[in-house]
């Protein structure tokens, strides 16, 4: 007999998150349930803890692979997993234990294609930010037919949502939710386009699905900062151009010129942000300030969003607007500032 739900777990260097992440699985109030733990060659002690976890429960299976990725590791996660429904956990997060009896109760009812719960993600500061709530007077918030296309845009849109009236949304992520297996079982997370890969994986899936619902609790933990200087992306300047690309490609599809010449500089925006952030002034960066100037400029000269006039654009944060005005006049001083405060703050802190 098929179990209910198959979790997959991405597992790479994450040796002192990792039992927290398991446990909470192990933990769910829904016992039918399987736990797929794959390894991606990580250099740590998880191999070794992952193997001891399928020893102590016989739900857990183990696949070790060389590193590939993370893509690479959750499709073959949805290769081995068997369950009516996929869900997926990053390995440094963790699971309420209510979170997928929850989530399959309400998907069974209500013959969802999908279903996403409330989520806490807490930063650096240790906050947890609320997402993925609506309205907490109701039990769920149902999106059918045309509605599903909304998340669709907001996984490729940042900050379309907002417009529409919903705040604090966290779509593109596949974390906090059930998918249904055969929904999802022949759409593969794109590989070498990170940070988007999750961005055209969930856009294909709610593109395809007839009805989502938002469960209003909070069932799901994120961390969104496991360390001031673990998250330095060395290709990722690349891989964001490339990502830049094909996310354009599939909005063109679902939109017309008009709209489409209207909304695409918004693809540019999110990546913009995530490569300062990652790369070009990331603390753990080796390249010396002038060869990161030369090389951001480079970049900037094909991702020309930064010198449209951000005053009517409601998506654009007061901290965007800020950005774009000093990328605008070539001043990076404030950016490679705030780089050796974050650096300063690593060593203080021991990471």
């Amino acid at each position: 007999m098929k179990p209910k739900v198959s979790v997959i777990v991405p597992i790479y260097n994450v040796e002192p998150y990792l039992k927290q992440c398991v446990d909470s699985i192990r933990n769910q109030t829904l016992k039918d349930i399987e736990i797929i733990l794959v390894d991606d060659g990580s250099p740590d002690r998880c191999p070794e803890m992952c193997d001891q976890f399928a020893k102590e429960d016989n739900r857990i299976r183990v696949i070790h692979q060389e590193n590939q990725g993370v893509s690479v590791a959750r499709n073959n996660g949805v290769k081995a997993a068997v369950g009516e429904w996929l869900s997926f956990c990053d390995p440094d997060d963790w699971m309420d234990e209510a979170q997928l009896s929850a989530l399959y109760a309400q998907a069974e009812q209500e013959a969802a294609d999908i279903a996403i719960c409330g989520c806490y993600r807490i930063n650096e500061d240790s906050q947890m930010i609320v997402y993925n709530i609506i309205d907490d007077a109701v039990p769920t918030c149902v999106f059918c037919g045309k509605s599903v296309m909304e998340l669709a845009y907001e996984c490729l849109l940042p900050g379309y949502l907002r417009e529409q009236g919903y705040t604090n949304f966290c779509i593109n992520v596949p974390w906090g939710r059930i998918y249904r297996a055969e929904l999802v079982r022949d759409i593969e997370f794109p590989k070498g386009i990170h940070p988007a890969e999750d961005d055209i994986y969930n856009y294909t899936v709610f593109a395809k699905a007839q009805k989502v619902l938002i469960v209003q609790k909070c069932l799901h933990y994120n961390r969104t900062y496991s360390g001031v200087m673990g998250n330095f992306q060395k290709n990722c300047a690349r891989n964001a151009q490339k990502a830049i690309r094909i996310e354009k490609d599939c909005l063109e599809r679902i939109c017309d010129r008009k709209e489409f010449e209207a909304l695409a500089d918004r693809i540019e925006t999110g990546k913009l942000s995530f490569v300062l952030k990652s790369y070009f002034f990331n603390p753990s960066n080796p390249d010396s300030y002038g060869i990161r100037k030369q090389e951001l400029r480079q970049y900037l000269a094909g991702n020309t969003v930064y010198l449209k006039y951000p005053k009517n654009k409601p998506y654009y944060t007061l901290k965007q607007k800020i950005t774009y005005y000093l990328l605008r006049f070539h001043v990076y001083w404030p950016f490679e500032l705030q780089r050796l405060l974050r650096k300063r703050h690593a060593v203080k802190q021991g990471k």
